[in-house]
């Protein structure tokens, strides 16, 4: 069972309106390295038997490297008030 505090997964009233039965789920992990954290991302829970999970792991995958990364990048290296700079963004 995954913890229900770093899981985020798509409500499956959404999924099954959309056409198919995805049922996919993104995980998080915050690992200390060095001086900083790095930020594991796992997006798992596509068959690749299955056309409509194909194709919507290649949606979501542009979408995880056109946007979602480049927003958390960008977010990370705000400045935050009483924190540290974050140091060594990569995308």
């Amino acid at each position: 069972m995954k913890d229900p505090h770093n899981t985020l997964g798509n409500p499956k009233d959404t999924l099954m309106s959309a056409g198919n039965d995805l049922n996919s789920a993104v995980t998080w992990s915050l690992i200390l390295e060095g001086g900083g954290t790095r930020l594991i991302l796992i997006h798992e829970g596509f068959d690749p038997q299955a056309p409509s999970h194909v194709r919507a792991h290649r949606l979501m995958g542009g979408g995880w490297r056109g946007q979602i990364l480049k927003k958390l990048t960008e977010t990370l290296r705000r400045p935050r008030s009483g924190y540290p700079p974050v140091r060594g963004s990569r995308t």
